[in-house]
Protein backbone atom coordinates (compact mmCIF):
# COMPACT_ATOMS: atom_id res chain seq x y z
CA UNK A 1 0.00 0.00 0.00
CA UNK A 2 2.80 2.43 0.94
CA UNK A 3 4.59 1.85 -2.40
CA UNK A 4 1.40 2.52 -4.34
CA UNK A 5 0.85 5.95 -2.79
CA UNK A 6 4.40 7.12 -2.13
CA UNK A 7 5.68 9.85 -4.45
CA UNK A 8 7.58 8.53 -7.47
CA UNK A 9 10.92 10.00 -6.44
CA UNK A 10 10.63 10.67 -2.71
CA UNK A 11 14.42 10.44 -2.26
CA UNK A 12 14.99 13.05 -4.96
CA UNK A 13 12.25 15.25 -3.53
CA UNK A 14 13.89 15.10 -0.09
CA UNK A 15 17.27 15.99 -1.60
CA UNK A 16 15.77 18.99 -3.42
CA UNK A 17 14.14 20.14 -0.20
CA UNK A 18 17.52 19.82 1.58
CA UNK A 19 19.05 22.12 -1.04
CA UNK A 20 16.55 24.93 -0.49
CA UNK A 21 15.98 24.55 3.26
CA UNK A 22 17.01 27.61 5.31
CA UNK A 23 16.90 28.08 9.06
CA UNK A 24 14.60 31.12 9.04
CA UNK A 25 12.90 31.92 12.35
CA UNK A 26 12.55 28.42 13.76
CA UNK A 27 14.61 27.20 16.74
CA UNK A 28 17.84 25.42 15.81
CA UNK A 29 16.71 22.11 17.36
CA UNK A 30 13.62 22.02 15.13
CA UNK A 31 15.73 22.95 12.11
CA UNK A 32 18.18 20.11 12.85
CA UNK A 33 15.31 17.65 13.34
CA UNK A 34 13.77 18.62 9.99
CA UNK A 35 17.13 18.30 8.24
CA UNK A 36 17.77 14.86 9.79
CA UNK A 37 14.31 13.73 8.67
CA UNK A 38 15.12 14.82 5.11
CA UNK A 39 18.51 13.02 5.23
CA UNK A 40 16.72 9.81 6.25
CA UNK A 41 14.04 10.30 3.59
CA UNK A 42 16.75 10.84 0.95
CA UNK A 43 18.39 7.59 2.14
CA UNK A 44 21.73 9.27 2.76
CA UNK A 45 24.23 8.69 5.55
CA UNK A 46 24.51 11.63 7.92
CA UNK A 47 28.32 11.50 7.95
CA UNK A 48 28.48 12.01 4.17
CA UNK A 49 30.52 15.18 3.38
CA UNK A 50 27.81 16.37 0.97
CA UNK A 51 25.15 16.08 3.68
CA UNK A 52 27.35 18.07 6.06
CA UNK A 53 28.02 20.76 3.44
CA UNK A 54 24.32 21.03 2.55
CA UNK A 55 23.51 21.45 6.25
CA UNK A 56 26.05 24.25 6.58
CA UNK A 57 24.36 26.01 3.66
CA UNK A 58 21.01 25.94 5.52
CA UNK A 59 22.47 28.15 8.25
CA UNK A 60 22.73 31.92 8.23
CA UNK A 61 26.11 33.44 7.34
CA UNK A 62 26.61 34.77 10.87
CA UNK A 63 26.00 31.33 12.35
CA UNK A 64 28.35 29.75 9.78
CA UNK A 65 31.07 32.24 10.79
CA UNK A 66 30.55 31.48 14.47
CA UNK A 67 30.87 27.75 13.85
CA UNK A 68 34.02 28.16 11.78
CA UNK A 69 35.72 30.14 14.55
CA UNK A 70 35.18 27.39 17.14
CA UNK A 71 38.18 25.41 18.27
CA UNK A 72 36.52 22.20 17.01
CA UNK A 73 34.00 23.22 14.32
Amino acid sequence: MKDAFEPYDSEGDALEEMKVLRIGDIPIDKHIAKYKMLVTKAKLKDDNPVVIDLFRETLSMSLQRQLLTLEKP
